[in-house]
């Protein structure tokens, strides 16, 4: 490990050490949960916002369509590598920003309906999601190891199939179904759990992020969503041995393996209550936005030092924000001296998790 990241490492774990004091400090005297505090937009910003975010889905598919199609038609695959990289960034960042989830940042957004969940899903839970994205995760990891190029077509005609069916399943199923069973949309759902902004019935408010975590209740797979979400963030940002082997397919599917079963055993572990599992999901959401950013961003020409910066900074807003909610959510349960000794589980993993993040991503 560099100076650089040895450093970054102890600054992250003495920031997340003092939000988890300072986040104590009220619970010694009062034992209550601060109030929510929302401050409004202006109504002309706030429609301005919402015009801006209409447009984004008709853009993006737009784009990934044409795209597709000129790598189809003899195109460089750059291209559609490009095109697909910029648009998935721009969702993500969005979602962190908005809370919007690609089932209204992407193509399927305009045409899906608000319809009741189909019971089948609603048994189900986010169980469907996960598998899928685990599913996503090992393609990912199969494709960084692959040796020689890629088939553009291939990738291509895999986008054009995916984009049809999930706005057919927002048509038919819902909108809701879409957070139910599309890899993706489970995925900045995750990441819409950093998001300051919300949209109330009266316009786009600011708000603390931990608030909105406080009496969330997890559907059932939200664990498994979790891990799936987080393995692949790991593999791309932990330098361990294996874990960045470009050239063995069969070592980087034993890594994102490896890499799932550690992160359901620790998020397991850090929420063995239940109500406190939607206060690691900032954590979660951390993570994925800093594996997305250290593997695309230098490839679209960003520095790699800047690229890891921003991602160490992504990475431990979002745990602060984790060791926020979990005190909330304890405090809502618990007398104060209760609601400190449940959240310590939590606040080790949060503490690791931070300073080994931040340090492999800067590193």
């Amino acid at each position: 490990m560099t100076v650089g990241a040895l450093a970054a490492t102890l600054a992250a774990a003495t920031v997340a050490a003092s939000a988890a004091w300072r986040s104590s400090r009220p619970a010694t005297r009062q034992g209550i949960v601060p109030p929510t505090r929302m401050t409004a937009w202006p109504a002309v910003t706030s429609r301005g916002l919402d015009v801006a975010l209409a447009a984004v889905p008709l853009l993006l598919g737009a784009a990934l369509t044409g795209a597709a199609l000129a790598v189809l038609g003899g195109a460089p695959a750059g291209l559609l590598g490009h095109t697909v990289a910029w648009g998935w960034l721009l969702a993500l960042g969005l979602a962190s920003i908005t809370g919007r989830g690609w089932d209204r940042l992407g193509p399927p957004g305009p045409l899906a309906r608000d319809r009741p969940l189909p019971a089948r899903l609603t048994m189900l839970g986010v169980w469907p999601a996960a598998s899928a994205l685990a599913l996503v995760g090992l393609l990912w990891v199969l494709t960084r190891a692959a040796q020689g190029p890629s088939r553009a077509s291939v990738a291509a005609g895999l986008l054009l199939a995916w984009l049809a069916a999930t706005t057919a399943l927002g048509r038919l199923g819902g909108r809701q179904s879409l957070h139910h069973a599309d890899p993706l949309t489970a995925l900045t759902t995750v990441v819409a759990r950093l998001a300051p902004l919300s949209r109330q019935a009266e316009g786009w408010v600011w708000r603390n992020p931990a608030a909105a975590r406080t009496g969330e209740e997890p559907p059932r797979g939200t664990l498994a969503l979790a891990a799936a979400a987080l393995a692949p963030a790991v593999v791309a940002l932990a330098p361990l041995p294996g874990l960045t082997a470009e050239h063995d397919p069969v070592t980087a599917v034993g890594a994102l393996t490896l890499a799932l079963l550690a992160c359901a055993v620790l998020l397991r572990l850090a929420a063995i209550r239940p109500y406190l599992l939607p206060a690691t999901l900032p954590g979660v959401a951390g993570w994925v936005l800093a594996g997305h950013l250290t593997a695309l961003l230098p490839a679209l020409g960003l520095p790699r030092g800047a690229a890891g910066a921003l991602a160490a900074a992504v990475l431990l807003t979002g745990h602060l924000v984790t060791i926020a909610a979990a005190h909330r959510a304890a405090l809502a349960r618990f007398d104060p001296r209760a609601a400190r000794a449940v959240q310590f589980p939590l606040r080790a993993v949060a503490l690791l998790s931070a300073a080994a993040g931040v340090g492999w991503a800067v590193g």
